[in-house]
């Protein structure tokens, strides 16, 4: 986000998902978002799956909260307050929020006015509670009389090695920790009112990584010229939704895994998780992404996934409709890899106490809003 916030002069980051915190001790803070072109942040540097560490909530660099216990009930209510606080400050240059709450994510939790109001049990209340938390802050930007540009997205499929608790793909095939349709396949929404056309649909090819460039396009800055940006621009496809996707081919990884690859209308699978239970594996609590708990294939499978989009029906390797796709597939892949520089694997440097932010020597328990 560094380009966009060179120019968007007022920034905020609340909620931070697994980008870590410290790197030498305890309080360097080097990869907080303050340190990575934001200029405030409040939120955790990891998701309630860490929930065993206790709460842990930043205000800009400053650790306020830790191992709180009774906060986790009014924790979507303070993301929602601070980004409407956030919208209300008029610094007369543009705004760029970044709001990434911690629903629809297992363990659940809900404030007390969203407990028990789904049939869904947990799931839907924690479903019914983002729902009310983003309706407040798009209300809140449209009281600004600004002009808004709103995108709303998911990470991930559904956690299915946790039942009713995990969500569901429908009839797509996988979820969570899979590159099988049920994993990455995910609805998105975009509002500009005035731009972008209402109540339009398009199952166009996009990306996640489509966000940053499309966001640069809107503010008229050029993308950085120094590395290769994966994302393009959707915002012409946004405006006219008939319009084909950006994308000639898109790449599946899992972890650094290549498992699979699409090039309309096919999709490759190089790589299935060891699966303990139907697509699942509970032994692991969530599939892996490299041997032994994958399978690499030697002949790939290989969907026409816009008739076959539950990944139901392999087109036999036989056959010479897959001879052709797989060999115009490796030819993207191969495309594709020239492209990509070799970085250290940042979740290989590991963990360590000396590394573990601590708010109040030793007890590290310090309740701000508790």
């Amino acid at each position: 986000a560094l380009p966009i916030c060179r120019r968007i002069v007022q920034t905020q980051y609340a909620f931070c998902r697994h980008l870590g915190i410290n790197s030498e001790n305890q309080t360097d803070g080097i990869h907080l978002p303050t340190r990575h072109g934001f200029e405030s942040f409040y939120g955790m540097p990891w998701s309630n799956v860490g929930i065993s560490r206790g709460l842990m909530v930043y205000e800009n660099e400053t650790l306020v909260e830790q191992a709180c216990p009774t906060t986790w009930q009014n924790l979507t209510h303070r993301y929602t307050a601070k980004a409407m606080e956030f919208l209300d400050y008029d610094s007369g240059a543009p705004h760029f929020l970044y709001l990434s709450f911690t629903h629809v994510h297992a363990p659940m939790f809900s404030n007390a006015a969203f407990q028990n109001v789904s049939l869904r049990g947990a799931f839907g209340d924690n479903v019914a509670e983002v729902d009310d938390a983003v309706g407040q802050v798009v209300a809140h930007a449209k009281k600004t009389g600004r002009d808004t540009v709103v995108f709303l997205a998911s990470d991930n499929g559904p956690w299915r090695e946790l039942s009713l608790s995990g969500g569901s793909a429908g009839l797509l095939r996988g979820g969570k920790g899979q590159i099988f349709e049920g994993g990455i396949r995910l609805p998105a929404m975009a509002w500009w009112p005035g731009q972008i056309p209402a109540g339009i649909l398009s199952d166009a090819l996009v990306s996640s990584m489509d966000f940053f460039p499309t966001i640069m396009d809107i503010a008229g800055i050029p993308l950085p010229k120094d590395r290769i940006i994966d994302g393009k621009s959707i915002l012409p496809l946004l405006k006219s939704p008939n319009l084909a996707s950006p994308h000639e081919s898109l790449m599946h990884y899992c972890g650094c895994s290549l498992n699979a690859a699409r090039v309309p209308p096919y999709k490759a699978v190089f790589a299935v998780p060891v699966f303990d239970a139907g697509t699942m594996c509970h032994k692991t609590g969530l599939c892996q992404c490299v041997p032994p708990l994958v399978t690499v294939l030697e002949a790939p499978l290989l969907y026409q996934i816009d008739i076959d989009p539950g990944e139901n029906y392999p087109i036999g390797k036989n056959e010479q409709e897959y001879v052709d796709a797989i060999r115009l597939i490796n030819f993207a892949v191969e495309a594709h890899q020239m492209t990509v520089a070799s970085v250290p694997i940042q979740n290989e440097l590991g963990e360590g106490d000396e590394y573990e932010p601590c708010c109040n020597p030793p007890k590290c328990q310090c309740c701000k809003d508790c």
